[in-house]
């Protein structure tokens, strides 16, 4: 558990120094409001007593935490899929990218590399291998990695490391069709063109089979091997342990918690207490992929319902009159997807805009247009005058100035 909210879409920009990292974080204690905070793991959740099981992070002794209701936000991990190698080298060769200190790591061993590749000693087999970049999964968050990644090297490394440029290589691993399977065909098509241009290596239809750590090879389902320098892995997701740990909740497909139109956890021992939203919720009538946009407006909805609660609901009245004070069930309206490339291209899907069940078509937008769309979209959804200050304050230095490239 971090003491900060972090804003992901801008992770990818901060791993190469395109952002620095207390750009894209906002510090929980600065929530107005906020009654009280702790840095602390959910365990796990007793519906009976209405207990939540944690344990603390600094001394690892557990308490407990009364609740009158709950709300199941804790987002999802990353799933390996019991991959070999890929957990047993975490944090070496093979990063995961989820939150703000995936970042930090993955930055210092990419400068690591660079720096390893720069001793004369170092042979050129072994420079190949130190400079080569793999990166699992073919979503947006990758997607937009690959395209920094490339920027970074194309402008920054050109200068400070010219004799390493012939060494480099990046991989894009997905085991689907396409790249970004839940946009629009065209987009994925767009994307692809313009990777493949950039001498980005794609393995579509691919999977990882294992990496081994003595050879510091990645093994695909194609048979062909990769020696890798640094592996970013980001290719799905599995449910926390506190969602395991509590039997009494109903999960669906990917241990999900299932949800009704309400956001509600339907369960008679859960008695009307207990809600769910983002990654870890699922509705089975009206199922919602794991997007940031889905998770804000779900937030949105529950905070509205609660603040006009009738007063005393759950202490002294009967906790159902919250459910009966929601008029209306919840109502995902979809506002497009947005996704950068690198060279300040960017892409726009309006295709499947408004109502999943009565979605309209505006088309797609790309290139220079999109990517500055990209921008201003995710500027203006800082919450902080720090952050808005701060973030085109590092785009215009590492537009002019270039990219920080300490390790530290």
């Amino acid at each position: 558990p971090s003491n900060h909210f972090l804003f992901t879409p801008l992770l990818p920009s901060s791993v190469v120094g395109t952002l620095e990292f207390r750009a894209i974080q906002e510090p929980v204690r600065t929530v107005k409001g906020l009654n009280a905070y702790y840095q602390a793991k959910a365990i796990s959740v007793d519906p009976k007593s209405r207990h939540i099981l944690c344990e603390d992070i600094f001394n690892n002794e557990q308490f407990q935490i009364e609740y009158d209701f709950l709300l199941l936000a804790c987002g999802a991990k990353t799933n390996t899929f019991n991959t070999p190698g890929i957990a047993e080298r975490e944090g070496k060769e093979v990063f995961f990218l989820k939150h703000l200190y995936h970042a930090r790591l993955i930055r210092n061993r990419i400068l690591e590399c660079f720096e390893r590749a720069a001793i004369h000693m170092t042979d050129e087999e072994e420079r190949d291998r130190l400079l080569t970049f793999v990166v699992v999964g073919g979503g947006p968050t990758n997607c937009e990695l690959v395209g920094e990644l490339h920027d970074f090297i194309t402008v920054d490394v050109s200068k400070w490391y010219p004799d390493l440029v012939k060494h480099i290589s990046i991989h894009l691993v997905e085991r689907g069709p396409r790249l970004l399977a839940s946009f629009d065909p065209s987009i994925s098509k767009i994307v692809q063109n313009r990777f493949e241009k950039r001498n980005v290596h794609l393995h579509l239809g691919v999977a990882v089979d294992k990496f081994d750590p003595d050879t510091k090879d990645t093994h695909l389902s194609s048979g062909e091997c990769i020696p890798t320098g640094t592996m970013v892995w980001s290719a799905g997701l599995q449910q926390v342990k506190l969602i395991e740990n509590t039997p009494e909740i109903i999960k669906g497909p990917g241990n999900r918690v299932i949800v009704d139109d309400f956001l509600q956890v339907p369960h008679e021992s859960l008695d009307n207490r207990v809600f769910a939203i983002g990654d870890c919720a699922i509705n089975m009538n009206k199922p919602l992929a794991p997007l940031a946009q889905a998770a804000a407006q779900q937030a949105k909805y529950l905070a509205k319902h609660f603040n006009a609660a009738p007063a005393g609901v759950g202490l002294t009245k009967p906790p159902e009159l919250l459910r009966q004070s929601m008029a209306e069930p919840f109502e995902y309206f979809s506002l497009g997807s947005l996704v950068t490339f690198g060279g300040f291209q960017g892409a726009t899907d309006l295709t499947a805009m408004g109502s999943p069940e009565r979605p309209k078509n505006f088309g797609f937008i790309y290139g220079v247009l999109s990517f500055f769309m990209w921008r201003s979209a995710y500027f203006l959804k800082q919450n902080s005058w720090t952050n808005r200050m701060l973030i085109p304050m590092y785009w215009f230095k590492s537009f002019v100035l270039g990219r920080d490239i300490s390790r530290f």
